[in-house]
């Protein structure tokens, strides 16, 4: 079972009363300089001046180019895929245009830009995501259209 209960304080609490009050009348025999005699001054600036500040040094720009350089581009996608209309990679094509025939379907959109996609019929749902200057004209949907890490929608 659950252990016994603490036993019962003895005469009252009258003792840590005094300890308290005790503690605190020897913070204020000390003064509003003696409390704070062991502290610094703090000032506005940076916090570690005894360190000498180390220059971060430049990354150089080739690595950082050169991965972007061997990236392949990714093959433009505007296709049913099981209950997910899946529209990724266009790039200025302004004549996308989907027919949504069950309203359990849903319809994501991935790193478009600049275009601009009609949805026909009623949706679940649209994702919009990582998309920049792309338009979505859509008749309805069901639950939700979001937005998300998306520029000039």
């Amino acid at each position: 079972g659950p252990p016994p209960p603490p036993p019962p304080a003895a005469a009252g609490g009258a003792s840590s009363e005094d300890a308290a009050g005790a503690l605190f009348a020897s913070i204020n025999a000390l003064g509003e300089d003696g409390v704070r005699a062991g502290l610094k001054k703090a000032t506005r600036g940076p916090v570690n001046t005894e360190t000498p500040a180390v220059a971060p040094k430049p990354a150089a720009p080739k690595p950082a180019a050169a991965p972007a350089a061997a990236k392949p581009k990714q093959p433009a996608v505007c296709a049913l895929q099981g209950k997910k209309w899946a529209v990724e990679f266009q790039e200025g094509n302004d004549s996308l245009e989907i027919t949504v025939a069950d309203p359990k379907h849903t319809v994501y959109i991935y790193k478009c830009n600049k275009g601009l996609l009609q949805v026909k019929g009623k949706c679940n749902s649209i994702s919009i995501d990582s998309c920049s200057k792309f338009n979505v004209v859509f008749e309805n949907a069901v639950s939700q259209c979001e937005i998300v890490n998306s520029k000039d929608i």
